[in-house]
């Protein structure tokens, strides 16, 4: 949708996207932490453009139905070659 996007830190979250660039991270049951994370990406209009810009752009590139099923096949096709050694 390109919009910028404010997540938890998680740790399968921060290995899919980098800080300031595809997301605003923010601590997980932290309200003061959120709030933080709102006001600086409202005060910030190039940081608001650059997540959503380069968060969709990962999401295109790496979490679509088609991208996830070449990943997928490419997986299967490794398990499948070394099956038949």
């Amino acid at each position: 949708m390109q919009k910028p996007m404010v997540a938890g830190h998680a740790p399968t979250a921060r290995t899919s996207f980098v800080q300031a660039e595809h997301v605003y991270f923010c601590y997980l049951e932290d309200p003061a932490s959120l709030a933080e994370a709102i006001r600086t990406l409202k005060a910030d209009p190039d940081l608001r453009e650059r997540i959503a810009r380069q968060g969709h752009a990962l999401f295109l590139e790496r979490f679509t139905v088609g991208a996830i099923g070449l990943q997928m096949r490419k997986h299967l096709g490794e398990i499948i070659a070394r099956h038949r050694l």
